[in-house]
């Protein structure tokens, strides 16, 4: 049996810093996926991209409402702490924090990535 997870609009924010960075400076890359309706094990693409920094090029959703399960996967120019993708989070429509995954090093050897979190 496959369980859908309905979510009206989710935003995944990629933010490309060193870890060690005092503020986080959101904006770097913000995908977007409006009217989500995924099912368990299926992929959603994310089709924008930001030539400068990291790119969300695929999200998959799992789980109910309330209780769900989201992978991203990332392609960043990671080159060691001077700049890499230090964190991710899914917002949704009314901007409530939905879940942020928190990425404790570089990806240099490791591209594309996929990391996941929930709630």
């Amino acid at each position: 049996m496959k369980t859908t997870v309905a979510i009206g609009s989710i935003t995944v924010f990629l933010i490309a810093a060193c870890g060690d960075s005092a503020t986080p400076k959101p904006g770097i890359v913000e995908a977007t996926t409006a009217g989500i309706a995924a099912t368990k094990d299926s992929n959603t693409k994310i089709s924008d991209t930001e030539p400068s920094g990291a790119n969300v090029i695929a999200v998959s959703l799992s789980g109910n409402s309330g209780s769900y399960f989201v992978s991203v996967t990332v392609d960043s120019p990671d080159i060691g702490c001077e700049s890499f993708a230090d964190w991710w989070e899914v917002v949704s429509d009314d901007g409530e924090l939905l879940t942020r995954r928190v990425l404790l090093h570089n990806h240099v050897e490791e591209q594309p990535f996929t990391r996941s979190g929930g709630h």
